[in-house]
């Protein structure tokens, strides 16, 4: 009996370890004839891809102003197209759509992204999915340069995280009960 109490404590114990998973901020870019600009901000629970390491860089600044983390990646600007023939050709693109991966960071106010000279192509404010503003101001997506999914996502991704706590909370009222219901029958 003690057995199966000891096992159903520790199995509990090591999912509530594991679910804290990783979060990334997944930033969907379009880029035509040198402009850069935002598609889609959204922040997911796990990063199975990584960007493409290249010239490019990325700053993630905080609400302090101060680097928080940097990371790399290449943008896609051409295709090698094979022909019948065997030949190949080098296709260069004029625009192009694109994703890149950023740690994510509850304090973290903008993303920075930087050309191959560290000139300033495109700055993303990131504070709507701030944990840190959202428990100052208690609203979600205060900055209107960003697209609007940003927000709907900002609130999926909430409702998800309620979701799992919620679902945590009853896995533990049924651990108490379980453990009540053992120790009664002692």
């Amino acid at each position: 009996m003690k057995k199966i109490l000891i096992l159903v404590i520790m199995i509990f114990l090591f999912s509530t370890i594991s679910a804290d998973v990783p979060k990334f901020y997944e930033l969907n870019i379009y880029y035509s004839e040198g402009d850069f600009s935002l598609n889609n901000l959204s922040i997911q629970l796990d990063n199975s891809f990584e960007n493409i390491p290249g010239d490019y860089t990325g700053e993630i600044i905080s609400e302090e102003g101060s680097l928080l983390d940097m990371f790399i990646f290449e943008i896609p600007s051409f295709i090698i197209a094979e022909n019948i023939n065997g030949g190949g050709n080098v296709i260069f693109y004029n625009e192009s759509s694109f994703t890149i991966y950023a740690p994510y960071y509850e304090n973290a106010r903008e993303i920075i992204i930087y050309d191959s000279e560290y000139i300033e192509i495109l700055k993303i404010e990131v504070n709507q999915f701030s944990t840190v503003l959202n428990n100052q101001i208690n609203s979600i997506g205060e900055n209107n340069n960003q697209n609007t999914s940003s927000n709907y996502e900002s609130q999926n991704q909430e409702n998800s995280e309620k979701s799992i706590e919620d679902y945590w909370w009853a896995l533990l009222i049924v651990l108490i009960i379980l453990v009540a219901v053992l120790i009664k029958k002692k």
